[in-house]
């Protein structure tokens, strides 16, 4: 199985997305537990529910995917500048190890 590049991967996700386990809301304001009509359908599966993840619209598993105004994937050139400023802090903190390292004497 090929792995996907990070830019790859963040085009599947909306762009305001910042992960309802820890946040109420998306960057656009939208409240996921609303958005998965919690209140309504229950939390069994609401996570499936949400439109934010282009893999919730193939592995739902029988649960609706309920529409989001506010939904927006990333453009090509967005993802690869993501994907360059991942890499970019992967180095910092590779030199950053590597010179702690050399301090240390290891």
């Amino acid at each position: 199985m090929k792995l996907k590049s990070i830019a790859e991967q963040y085009q599947g996700w909306c762009v305001h997305y910042r992960g309802p386990f820890h946040n109420k809301t998306c960057k656009a304001g939208v409240n996921y537990e609303d958005l998965a009509k919690v209140s309504e359908l229950g939390r069994e599966g609401c996570w499936l529910r949400l439109p934010c993840l282009r893999s919730s619209h193939e592995e739902s598993k029988g649960q609706p995917v309920f529409p989001c105004d506010k939904l927006r994937w990333p453009t090509k050139e967005e993802a690869l500048a993501v994907e360059d400023r991942v890499h970019q802090r992967s180095e910092e903190l590779l030199k950053e190890h590597r010179e702690r390292m050399e301090k240390n004497g290891n």
